[in-house]
């Protein structure tokens, strides 16, 4: 029996660790992480500067459409103005409502309602008949 004791490996011989490709196992593994990691910086990097990109033009557009809507909001109260005067809107000046109206009320009485237009009015003159000093003058000149 001593004999076969011998030959058996013991539980702790069969257990003996590498140590040295435990290491290697364990370095390349770090490694691999590292790169991703690196890696993974790089994307985070880039899509940091997307996104700062992104936001100057979302702040871009955020202050065109705020403009636009001053814009038409101001052409909205110009017409109203405009409307409740009588003065036309190209004629008046002003930032404000109230600029507006005064500028109004100084330009209202120059602005005056013109009547309806007769386009051929005065072109030809006109036959008259009658008059006791128009049929004076025909007689004289022997026209009737």
């Amino acid at each position: 029996m001593s004999d076969q004791t011998g030959d058996q490996e013991t539980p702790a011989q069969a257990k003996e660790i590498d140590w040295k490709a435990e290491a290697r196992k364990w370095e390349t593994r770090a490694k691999e992480n590292f790169d991703a990691l690196a890696s993974k910086e790089s994307a985070i990097q880039e899509l940091t500067a997307k996104n700062e990109a992104l936001t100057g033009k979302v702040k871009d557009l955020e202050t065109v459409i705020s403009e636009g809507e001053k814009e038409k909001a101001f052409a909205q109260t110009l017409a109203e103005v405009a409307e409740a005067t009588g003065v036309p809107a190209a004629a008046l000046r002003g930032s404000t409502r109230e600029e507006l109206e005064a500028h109004a009320e100084t330009l209202k009485p120059f602005v005056t309602p013109s009547g309806p237009v007769a386009p051929k009015a005065g072109d030809a003159p006109e036959k008259t008949s009658g008059g006791e000093e128009i049929e004076f003058v025909r007689g004289l000149f022997g026209r009737e």
